[in-house]
C-alpha cells in the first residue's frame, strides 16, 4: 500500500475540520477532511510543546501550539516510544510531529480532532518558522483550488475530473470535492488563519502601546525563575496603563502562539 502523504495545515484550520472518512476495511485509510480541501491521513506539524498529561499508564495526552492554536496530541500502547518520549521532556519544547489524522465525536455532537503521532523529533524556533511559511504557502495553494472550483461551477466527480485537468493534484482535488460538499465554506476565514499565522513574524507586536508588549515585560520583570503569579502580571500591566480586559487577551493570544505557558495552575512563564 502506498505510503500517504504528512499534509502540513494550521491548527486553527485542523480544529474546524468535523468531517471525516472512516474505512470499513481494516487496512485502508482513514481520512480528516478539512475545510480547504486537505484530506488527511497523515500530519506534519512543528510548534512548542505546552502541555503534557499522563492519562494513565498506557496513554499520553499533549498539546502542540503553532502560531494559530493547539494541536491534541494523544500517544497510546501503538505509539510506545513516543508516549515514553513525551512523559520524558519538559514543557515547552519545540518539537516536530508526524502521525495520523484523528477525529472523534463526543456526545454532544462535537468533534475533537487529533494527531497520534508516529514521529516526534526535537525541532527549533528556525525549524517552526520554515514550517510556518511553508504551510502556508500549502493553505494558499488549497484555498486558490477552492476559489476555482465555486467558480467552475461543478461538484462531485465532474469536479474532481475539471481539477485534474488544472493540474490539481488527485488527492487535493478529492478533498475539495468532499469539502465543498460537507463544510460551509468561508474562504475569508481561512486566508485570515493565514495572516494570523505569518503575522506572528512580522514583529507587529513590538509597537509601541500593545498590551501584549506589557505582559512579556511584566513577566520577564517578575519571574525568579518558577512562573510569575496571573495577579501579578495584572497588577504589572495595569500600572503600564492597560486594563483587566486586555490583559486577558493578551496573555490567552501569547499562549496560544506558543510564547508562554502555564507551569502550573495561575503561574505564567515565557518560553
Amino acid at each position: 500500500m502506498k505510503r500517504e502523504i504528512a499534509w502540513r495545515i494550521f491548527a486553527k484550520e485542523y480544529n474546524l475540520a468535523n468531517y471525516s472518512i472512516v474505512s470499513e476495511e481494516k487496512r485502508s485509510p482513514n481520512y480528516v477532511i478539512t475545510p480547504t480541501g486537505a484530506r488527511c491521513n497523515r500530519l506534519f506539524a512543528v510548534g512548542v510543546i505546552t502541555e503534557i498529561e499522563e492519562i494513565n499508564q498506557d496513554v499520553a495526552k499533549a498539546k502542540l501550539s503553532d502560531p494559530t492554536g493547539m494541536f491534541t496530541i494523544y500517544a497510546g500502547n501503538f505509539q510506545e516510544e513516543q508516549r515514553d518520549f513525551l512523559l520524558q521532556i519538559d514543557p515547552p519544547y519545540f518539537a516536530s510531529v508526524v502521525g495520523k489524522a484523528k477525529a472523534f465525536e463526543g456526545d454532544d455532537g462535537r468533534v475533537f480532532t487529533s494527531i497520534r503521532p508516529e514521529k516526534i523529533e526535537e525541532a527549533d524556533q528556525d525549524i517552526r518558522n520554515n514550517w510556518t511559511i511553508n504551510t502556508a504557502k500549502r493553505t494558499v495553494e488549497r484555498i486558490k483550488a477552492l476559489e476555482m472550483s465555486i467558480e467552475s461551477g461543478f461538484t462531485g466527480e465532474e469536479l474532481i475530473e475539471y481539477l485534474k485537468k488544472e493540474k490539481i493534484r488527485p488527492d487535493l482535488a478529492k478533498g475539495i470535492s468532499l469539502a465543498i460538499k460537507n463544510y460551509e465554506i468561508d474562504i475569508d476565514q481561512y486566508k485570515e488563519i493565514i495572516k494570523e499565522a505569518l503575522g506572528n513574524y512580522t514583529e507587529i507586536e513590538e509597537e509601541e502601546n500593545n498590551p501584549k508588549i506589557a505582559v512579556k515585560k511584566s513577566m520577564k520583570e517578575l519571574d525568579k525563575g518558577q512562573g510569575v503569579n496571573y495577579s501579578e502580571i495584572i497588577d504589572k500591566a495595569t500600572e503600564m496603563g492597560y486594563n483587566e480586559k486586555e490583559i486577558e487577551k493578551a496573555v490567552n493570544e501569547l499562549m496560544e502562539e506558543g510564547k508562554c505557558y502555564e507551569p502550573k495552575l495561575g503561574k505564567l512563564k515565557l518560553v
